[in-house]
C-alpha cells in the first residue's frame, strides 16, 4: 500500500503548548509504527521558538516583514494559515488534512467537498457553553472530533445540524511511561534538587500551571495563598466550612507606603458562619509552611494581570511565599521532559480554570498521581470527576466579554476548604492521587493514535 500523505495544521510540534503535545504524541506514534504507511508534513502555527525538534517536515506561516526586532514576528493576517495553507497543500499534495485548533481558528479551512481533493478532519477544543455564532461551516468537514464529550455535546446543542453527521470524541493520549508517580523518597530528592533554599523540604506546595489569561483565572493562586498564609477567614465548627469574617474584613487590604498590609482591626461583632449561621466559629490560622509554585509567563502580550500587582494586592511575593519557575517567559519554556519532574514538586495542582477544551496540566497531573483541586465545569471536569482524581470546586458562571461563552469563577472558599483538607489529611491526597493515576493508566490502553488511524483509513477508502 502506498503511503497516506497527511498535512497537519496545528501549533508547531516544537512548542511547549498542550496542543503541540497532542500533535506530537499522536503522530509520532503513527510515524514510528512500521505497519502504518503514513507520510506527515505540517503547517506549523506559531513557530517562534522551540523546545523539541520536529520529527517531520514543517512549513511555517508568514513573518511580519515590518517588524524591526530580531525575534521572529508573525504576520497577523496569517496566524492560522489563512494565507499559507494553500501553499502547504500544493507542496504536500495530501490525501488527508488534519486540523487541530480552536473552532474559531479553523473556519477558513472548512471548504465544501466539491472544492478540494483531500479528506478534511477537524479536531477541536470546545471550552465553554454555548458555542459562539458563526461555526456553521464546520459542517463541511468530513469528520469532526472533539477532545471531550462535554465539547461534543456543546457543539451539537449549539449546531443541531452537526449532529446529523456525528461529532466523535477522541481524548488526547495518556503517556503513563512519561507521567508517573514517584516514591516518597524520590519526591523528597526531587525537592532537594529543585526547591530554593528558603523553602522547607517538607512544605506543602500547591502548583499552578497555565497562561496569564482571563479564562485561566490566573489571579486565583495569589488569593488562595493569601488566605492560607494570613488565616484571615473563619472556620465553622458546625458545618466545617470556611468563609469570610462577618465584619467584612476578610482579605481586606490597603496600600500604605507602597506596601500592601492586611487590615488588623479587631471585629466588634460576633463572627457567624456564612453558610449555616452558626456562631460556633474559629478564626483561621495562618500557615507559614504553605507555598505556591507558579509556572506561568508573566510578560505575555495582552496579559490581563501584572504578576507584581497581584503580589502586592494579595501580600504574597516571589522569594518569600511564591516559587516561580526560573527563566519562564514568552520566549523560554521548560523542556517537555521537565514537566513530569515539575508535578512531583506539588502536593496538589490548583486548576481553577474558567473553561477548558481538555486541560493538559490536569491530565498530566493525575498521570503523576498528583490530586487536582478544580472547577467543576467544562472539559477538564469531565475526566477529573470520572476518575475521582481531585476535589471539585463550584463557582459562578460569567459570560465572557464579546463571545458570551460561559466561564466559571471558582469559589475561593471551596478551594480553600479543599486545600486545607489536603494539608491536614495527607492520606486524602494519596488516595485521590491513586484514583487519578489508575484512571489515567486505564485510559492509556485505548490508543488515540490507532483510533485516529482507523478513522483516517475509513475516510480515504
Amino acid at each position: 500500500m502506498s503511503k497516506v500523505k497527511v498535512l497537519l495544521v496545528a501549533h508547531s510540534p516544537s512548542l511547549p503548548t498542550g496542543t503541540a503535545a497532542i500533535v506530537r504524541s499522536i503522530f509520532e506514534a503513527l510515524q514510528d509504527d512500521p505497519s502504518i504507511p503514513i507520510e506527515i508534513c505540517q503547517l506549523a502555527l506559531f513557530h517562534v521558538h522551540a523546545v523539541v525538534e520536529p520529527k517531520w517536515p514543517i512549513f511555517t506561516t508568514r513573518e511580519d516583514s515590518s517588524s524591526s526586532t530580531r525575534r521572529r514576528r508573525l504576520d497577523p493576517s496569517d496566524l492560522h494559515g489563512e494565507i499559507s495553507f494553500g501553499d502547504a497543500v500544493r507542496k504536500c499534495q495530501p490525501h488527508v488534512v488534519f486540523v487541530l485548533d480552536d473552532p474559531q481558528n479553523v473556519l477558513h479551512l472548512c471548504t465544501p467537498k466539491s472544492e478540494r481533493d483531500y479528506a478534511l478532519i477537524i479536531y477541536t477544543n470546545i471550552d465553554g457553553h454555548p458555542c459562539p455564532k458563526g461555526f456553521e461551516n464546520l459542517k463541511h468537514a468530513d469528520l469532526i472530533l472533539t477532545t471531550t464529550a462535554f465539547g461534543a455535546a456543546v457543539l451539537e446543542t449549539s449546531y443541531p445540524e452537526l449532529s446529523n453527521q456525528g461529532v466523535r470524541v477522541l481524548y488526547p493520549p495518556a503517556m503513563p511511561d512519561l507521567f508517573f508517580p514517584m516514591s516518597a523518597s524520590d519526591k523528597l530528592q526531587v525537592r532537594e534538587n529543585n526547591f530554593p533554599q528558603w523553602v522547607p523540604r517538607d512544605a506543602f506546595v500547591f502548583g499552578w500551571i497555565g497562561f496569564n489569561q482571563w479564562r485561566k483565572q490566573s489571579w486565583q493562586p495569589y488569593r488562595i495563598l493569601s488566605l492560607l498564609r494570613s488565616g484571615n477567614y473563619v472556620r465553622c465548627m458546625t458545618c466545617g466550612r470556611t468563609g469570610p469574617r462577618s465584619d467584612g474584613l476578610s482579605g481586606l487590604m490597603f496600600k500604605q507606603g507602597g506596601l500592601v498590609k492586611i487590615h488588623k482591626m479587631e471585629s466588634t461583632t460576633a463572627t457567624v458562619c456564612r453558610w449555616c449561621d452558626s456562631r460556633e466559629t474559629l478564626t483561621g490560622r495562618g500557615l507559614d509552611n504553605v507555598f505556591a509554585w507558579i509556572h506561568m509567563a508573566g510578560d505575555t502580550p495582552g496579559a490581563p494581570w501584572s504578576l507584581r500587582e497581584l503580589e502586592e494586592t494579595y501580600n504574597v511575593f516571589g522569594n518569600s511565599s511564591i516559587i516561580y519557575t526560573n527563566n519562564l517567559n514568552q520566549w523560554a519554556h521548560l523542556p517537555c521532559e521537565g514537566m513530569p519532574v515539575l508535578y512531583q514538586l506539588f502536593d496538589c495542582l490548583l486548576y481553577l480554570s474558567g473553561g477548558e477544551g481538555f486541560g493538559m496540566p490536569a491530565w498530566e497531573a493525575i498521570g503523576c498521581g498528583v490530586p487536582v483541586v478544580y472547577t467543576n465545569y467544562s472539559g477538564h471536569a469531565e475526566y477529573l470527576t470520572s476518575s475521582g482524581g481531585g476535589i471539585p470546586v463550584e463557582g459562578v458562571l460569567q459570560p465572557e466579554p464579546g463571545s458570551c461563552v460561559q466561564r466559571m469563577v471558582g469559589s475561593e472558599w471551596q478551594a480553600l476548604d479543599a486545600i486545607l483538607a489536603l494539608y491536614e489529611h495527607p492520606d486524602l491526597g494519596l488516595r485521590l492521587g491513586e484514583k487519578g493515576r489508575s484512571a489515567y493508566v486505564n485510559y492509556s490502553t485505548t490508543r488515540s493514535d490507532s483510533t485516529l488511524w482507523s478513522l483516517i483509513m475509513d475516510l480515504i477508502s
